[in-house]
């Protein structure tokens, strides 16, 4: 965590206008625009509501309309491989890569000495769609947002 980062942030439900303060993962989900977080916590009513209830208290903008404005500044693409599904997406075709190189591998190379190239293929395709997926979400955050921690966003 840099040294800018809050460790804290103050939101108003609409409705009963009680604060909440949310911290540690709460917060980074919160903050994050490509979370899949869709509602949050009001301290006052001890429920849960829509994004678009809260508005965090230093700004005034609703928590939905800053996650929204912040993805709308990240292009198409890095936006959405920031997203589970993206993410997700990743995993599955460094999978079926890894299994594509695998077959190659067993046709070439026959028997055992195929499978575990395949194996191994496999297992190196899923590990580099998730350095891949790091890459992409700290070049949003960093070269998008330039920041290193979503915190730090307003």
């Amino acid at each position: 965590m840099g040294k800018n980062t809050p460790l804290s942030r103050k939101y108003v439900h609409s409705a009963c206008k009680g604060v909440t303060v949310v911290s540690d993962d709460s917060f980074l989900k919160l903050a994050d625009p490509f979370s899949q977080a869709v509602s949050t916590l009001c301290a006052g009513c001890k429920d849960y509501f829509p994004l678009d209830e809260f508005r965090w208290e230093d700004t005034g903008e609703t928590i939905a309309a800053t996650r929204a404005r912040l993805r709308a500044r990240a292009p198409a693409l890095l936006g959405w491989l920031s997203t589970v599904p993206g993410s997700f997406t990743l995993l599955l075709l460094g999978l079926v890569l890894g299994i594509l190189l695998g077959i190659v591998a067993g046709l070439l190379m026959g028997g055992l000495a195929g499978w575990i190239v395949g194996v191994v293929a496999s297992l190196a395709g899923l590990v580099g769609a998730v350095r891949a997926w790091g890459f992409v979400e700290h070049k949003v955050r960093t070269g998008v947002f330039g920041v290193e921690d979503y915190r730090q966003l307003k």
